[in-house]
This record gives C-alpha cells, sequence and structure tokens, in this order.
C-alpha cells in the first residue's frame, strides 16, 4: 500500500483493519532497520587509534591508509596514537568502546605477542584476545630478519662471533614479537647461547653494530638505514619462502633452522560487538583502499607486503596467531632482568655481558 493510499484509505475509515494493520506494522519494522544496515554510516569521523608512539612503522602504515579509508567512506578518518603497555592501553581503549563502527584499531602482531605477558608487568592489566574484537581486515605483512654486523662477516649461523662461547642473541625486551622468533630459534641451536633484552629495536641494533651482540630478529624497516649502508646484512628470513625484495637471503628454514616463526603484520579491527553490517562496510571500504596504487608504492618502498585478506578470514589468522604465541616457549636460565643462558646452571651477568654460574651474586 503506497502512503497516499493509506491515508486516504483512513480518511475513509477502511484501512483498520488487523491484516491491513499487520501489514502496515511490518513495513514500519522494516523501514527502522534500513540506515542501521546501509544509510547513515559512518555518522561522524572515525578514529583510528594506534597503540605505540608516532614515528614507528604501525603509525607509518596508519597514516598510509587513513586518507584512501577517508575517501571510500567518505567521512575524515583521524589517526590518534594511544602508546604505553606494549600497545595493550591503545588496544583496551578500543575494545572498550562504542561498537559503532567509529573507532578502529591498527592491531598488529606485538599486540598477540604482549598478550602473554604476566599481568603485572605492564602498566594494565588488560590483556587482549580474540574475542574482545571484531575483524576489519588484514593490511600488510612482512617477515623478521635475522640480521648480523657485517663485520666480521656472517653468511651462516654457525659464523656467529662468540664471547666466551656463548652466541649472545639481542631482542627489544619480552612479549614481543622478536623474543617469540629468538625463542623458536635458540631450540635449534647446537652452540651454546644468551638472550639479551634491550629497550627496544634501536639499541638493540646500536650493540649489534658495535659488535656487543651476534644477531638480533628485525624487520626490514626498524634496520633498513643500517641495511642500505652496508653496516648490518640479512643472514636469514624468518618465513616460509624468500622474500621477492632479498631473494638472496635464505630462509631459517634451508639454513636448518626450521621453527614456528612469527611475522609482523597490521591489520584493521573494532570493539567486538559492532554490527556485521558495519564491519563489512569498513571492510569493502579497506579493501578499495589497499588498491591504490599510492598505498601500495608506499608500503613496498618500506619492505612492506600489502596484504588483503577480509573479515573473516583475517578473524581466523589472527586466533591462529593467538595460538601460536600461547604454545610454551623454552626459557632455560634465568637472572639479569630476563636474559637467559642455554645452560641451565649458569645466569646471564648484565654488567659483564657474559653467563655465569649461578647464583651470579657478583654480578649486582
Amino acid at each position: 500500500m503506497h502512503i497516499n493510499e493509506f491515508l486516504n484509505a483512513r480518511q475513509r475509515g477502511s484501512c483498520c483493519t488487523p491484516v491491513r494493520w499487520g501489514r502496515v506494522a511490518i513495513l514500519l519494522c522494516g523501514l527502522l532497520l534500513l540506515p542501521f544496515s546501509s544509510a547513515g554510516f559512518p555518522s561522524k569521523p572515525i578514529t583510528l587509534v594506534v597503540p605505540y608512539p608516532p614515528g614507528g612503522p604501525a603509525d607509518a602504515i596508519a597514516r598510509v591508509v587513513a586518507p584512501e579509508l577517508s575517501m571510500h567512506l567518505k567521512r575524515e578518518v583521524l589517526v590518534e596514537n594511544r602508546g604505553g603497555s606494549s600497545g595493550l592501553i591503545g588496544a583496551e581503549s578500543v575494545s572498550k568502546a562504542a561498537p559503532d563502527g567509529h573507532t578502529l584499531l591498527l592491531l598488529s602482531t606485538g599486540l598477540v605477542t604482549a598478550s602473554e605477558l604476566p599481568s603485572n608487568a605492564t602498566a594494565t592489566p588488560f590483556r587482549l584476545k580474540p574475542k574482545l574484537l571484531g575483524y576489519v581486515g588484514s593490511i600488510a605483512t612482512t617477515p623478521y630478519l635475522l640480521i648480523a654486523a657485517e663485520k666480521p662477516k656472517v653468511r651462516a649461523l654457525a659464523d656467529l662471533p662468540k664471547r666466551d662461547g656463548n652466541v649472545i642473541l639481542a631482542y627489544p625486551g619480552e612479549g614481543t614479537p622478536s623474543k617469540h622468533n629468538v625463542d623458536v630459534l635458540t631450540r635449534t641451536l647446537r652452540e651454546k647461547w644468551t638472550a639479551v633484552p634491550y629497550r627496544g629495536l634501536g639499541p638493540a641494533i646500536n650493540d649489534l653494530e658495535s659488535g656487543h651482540v651476534a644477531a638480533v630478529f628485525s624487520t626490514y624497516w626498524n634496520a633498513a638505514h643500517k641495511l642500505r649502508e652496508g653496516k648490518l646484512h640479512a643472514i636469514a628470513v624468518a618465513s616460509d619462502s624468500r622474500q621477492p625484495a632479498l631473494p638472496d637471503v635464505p630462509t631459517l628454514r634451508e639454513r636448518g633452522h626450521a621453527g614456528n616463526y612469527i611475522e609482523e603484520w597490521y591489520g584493521l579491527a573494532v570493539a567486538a560487538d559492532t554490527p556485521p553490517e558495519l564491519i563489512k562496510a569498513l571492510s569493502a571500504a579497506l579493501e578499495r583502499a589497499l588498491k591504490s596504487e599510492t598505498v601500495n608504492k608506499a608500503l613496498k618502498e618500506n619492505r612492506v607486503t600489502p596484504w588483503s585478506l577480509g573479515g573473516e578470514k583475517f578473524s581466523e589468522f589472527v586466533a591462529g596467531e593467538f595460538q601460536k604465541v600461547a604454545r610454551p616457549q623454552h626459557s632455560t636460565g634465568g637472572g639479569g632482568g630476563g636474559s637467559t643462558c642455554s645452560d641451565d646452571s649458569k645466569c646471564y651477568c648484565e654488567r659483564r655481558r657474559e653467563c655465569q654460574n649461578k647464583p651470579c651474586t657478583n654480578c649486582s
């Protein structure tokens, strides 16, 4: 019944039968549902939360993608940095945001590994779990490289320099993808090893160049400057296959050190109760954004590979990543603020940069 016919019929008194009222009710209910599934979204600017400080790879990727998302959603997408507690503060804020699709999270591998930290290890006890988010889609991925100093030249893991018979591996703190990969690698090493934590990849890479440590897991992005200058070089890539950008660098599997390594990846997520219709709208916009030549060029220039998975497939992938990092990792020794040694009878001395017999009482 057309609305004019309805009004005319009402005036004649012929519309008020139960059957006709039922039809009208169904029609009105359908109209009420329409804005929720299509029109009206987004109704205001969208906030894209980067859970890390400005200047890092996550921040750069968000600022590459945001303008394209703005164009396709016809609303401004504003990048907001909410760093702290290994990214968990920003992740928590998005998980508790209104589930209306107007707050996005730049999700990355680091948030998955950080969620395995003890609850007292960060300023917030919040730990991310797969069911706390709704998944929009993936953006990009890049493998971790095992990087060594150019001098002395190292072309294989057996050539890594040693200090007092130990291969010293650096990593940027607990709860990081680099630490996960160090744990996986050390289970395959025949040599004695020591794993040393640093406050970030920058200091670890500086000590690598100066010869204090033998190797470090890093993405190309984080070590790009020194790799381009030839001060450091990649001796293996922690992925299933060689990378097109680094065709001469073998995988760790080829080097005889196969394992369950993880890569650095990025994607978008929202609060868990966000309606599927809104997630699909965001996912479609992201898919179109990743087809942009501008976005693809910017990502590839930094050795980051554009990677597009829809919401459902990305959700399955992320759940698998949580399972991967949740598996018990090999950790022996102790002391020295989290450093480990391959020999259970020893602990790492931060001051002397070496493994010593326990209890390391002369290393305070």
